[in-house]
């Protein structure tokens, strides 16, 4: 048997805003496929995700509970942690996935909505802001003003030469 080799979610590093989006999309796909298989991944998906989650860190609040929990709403608030704090916080343009990371992080478990209704909701916030912007340059919130200045300008030239491409082939 060949495992694949599972390294950080971020290695290499995310450059577009687009390859957030289907991040996020991949990963609540996987909740959702997770779920309708009571915890199991089925072998075979004619849409496999390319991202696994393996572990989030304690950022579960109901974790130290004594009574039980919803691991599936542990799930959701977990990743909502993590796209807080990798995106919403170290990136620019990422502010419409407040909402839905709001959601996600809810104190109370039973008010976290399921994997169906973030998928919903998650493609509502994508219609409304992206397709310009998903090919957006991902910026840190510490670049400075004339980093972010060129970095646009390699971006619209990347795009314009691609554009090109395209018409001209």
């Amino acid at each position: 048997m060949v495992m694949p080799y599972l390294g950080p979610f971020n290695n290499p590093e995310f450059e577009l805003i687009g390859e957030v989006i289907e991040f996020i999309r991949q990963m609540l796909e996987r909740y959702i496929c997770t779920q309708r298989y009571d915890g199991r991944t089925p072998t075979v998906s004619p849409r496999s995700p390319s991202y696994f989650s393996i572990y989030f860190g304690l950022s579960v609040p109901e974790i130290y509970l004594t009574v039980p929990w919803d691991a599936y709403k542990g799930d959701i608030c977990a990743l909502g942690n993590l796209v807080r704090k990798e995106f919403l916080q170290s990136y620019r343009d990422t502010d419409f996935m407040k909402p839905l990371v709001e959601c996600m992080r809810q104190r109370e478990p039973q008010s976290r909505p399921t994997a169906n209704e973030l998928v919903t909701m998650f493609q509502q916030l994508c219609k409304l802001d992206i397709p310009s912007k998903a090919r957006g340059w991902l910026s840190p919130r510490t670049e400075s003003a004339p980093e972010r200045m060129l970095n646009d300008a390699v971006a619209a030239a990347r795009d314009g030469v691609r554009d090109l491409k395209r018409s001209v082939g």
